[in-house]
């Protein structure tokens, strides 16, 4: 197998898609890579000649159960690491997407293993993204969006859906993070803003920056189900 830092960046790409799950198309990797479909499609190729992914011309490629293993060993590594620079190297939550993203190429699965024993096998990062076990299971993902809920509901929220840095220090300004509870205070009209409050604050939030904000309704039928609550991430710095 070619384990490059290119072929797991593919995996990973596939695996964000929905790769396992059903077939994504060539396109769609090219884009989430930033490369010429061309590109996209010889490391698809690759990746099938190990028997990492299943690819169909035209149809797409969907990963393979040793592909969908890889993948998540890939993700497991980023989501430690964002985990350690912020909880020990002090990193705000803003910075370490593209820092995880070069060290994940460059440690073991040993390394990996002691990470996790490090930080007290999390299991969420401080986006909110479940970490997958050393097994690569993984926690079912919340499908709820803050834009989902209804004026005058509340939920605690569970995930951010963009890692973008302006979005983070956007949202972590107002105190929008994981474990943070929110309630929405209002909805305006024609897909009107979305005014919340989140500890003492109150922000308008347009529908498109809502669906990036995964929650879980809080009712008193889904507190026997709630899953574990995630730690808290820090407020983003401001760049100087």
């Amino acid at each position: 197998m070619d384990d490059s830092p290119a072929q797991q960046d593919c995996l990973l790409a596939l695996h964000q898609l929905g790769g396992h799950r059903q077939p994504v198309n060539t396109s769609a990797v090219a884009q989430a890579l930033g490369v010429s479909a061309p590109t996209a499609t010889a490391a698809i190729k690759r990746l099938a000649r190990d028997g990492l992914v299943l690819h169909t011309p035209y149809r797409g490629a969907r990963l393979s159960t040793s592909g969908l293993r890889a993948a998540r060993s890939v993700l497991r590594r980023h989501r430690l690491i964002e985990s350690f620079l912020v909880s020990v190297m002090g990193y705000a939550w803003d910075e370490v997407h593209n820092e995880a993203h070069r060290l994940e190429h460059a440690v073991s699965e040993m390394f990996t293993d002691r990470l996790d024993e490090r930080l007290g096998h999390p299991q969420f990062d401080p986006h909110g993204d479940p970490i997958p076990t050393a097994r690569g299971a993984i926690a079912r993902e919340p499908k709820l969006s803050l834009a989902d809920l209804a004026g005058g509901e509340r939920g605690t929220i569970q995930q951010m859906q963009d890692e973008e840095p302006a979005f983070l220090r956007f949202a972590g300004a107002r105190g929008l993070i994981p474990g943070a509870s929110v309630e929405v205070l209002g909805i305006g009209p024609y897909d009107g803003p979305i005014r919340v409050r989140a500890g003492t604050t109150q922000t308008d939030l347009t529908t498109l920056v809502a669906r990036r904000i995964l929650v879980e309704r809080s009712n008193r039928s889904a507190a026997a189900h709630a899953v574990p609550r995630r730690t808290a991430a820090p407020r983003a710095r401001r760049r100087r």
